[in-house]
């Protein structure tokens, strides 16, 4: 996952990073969302969202923000992270 966002330069914070292979992860291996499968541990660690509608739109916006880099596009964008309240951002490479 590093190494795409960096081959098409996608800037994500360290904390978004994290937590979008902790849910990736849930999902592929467990075939649940992380907010379900996370341990007080990874909870302190990595805090999961709130529920699963949270984590599934914050991880389309992720996946959206990878497919607009892959076709080269930096201009502005909507995230679409927190549902019924879209957000418009200047720019993907902004993390």
């Amino acid at each position: 996952m590093e190494a795409l966002c960096s081959e098409v330069g996608l800037a994500l914070s360290d904390e978004d990073f994290r937590r979008f292979v902790k849910c990736r992860n849930s999902l592929v291996h467990r075939g649940r969302f992380y907010c379900e499968t996370a341990n007080a541990g990874e909870r302190r660690n990595c805090p999961p969202h709130d529920s699963k509608v949270q984590e599934y739109f914050w991880l389309l916006q992720i996946v959206d923000r990878l497919f607009l880099r892959l076709v080269g596009y930096d201009g502005p964008w909507i995230d679409w992270s927190v549902p019924g309240n879209p957000q418009r951002r200047d720019r993907l490479l902004v993390g």
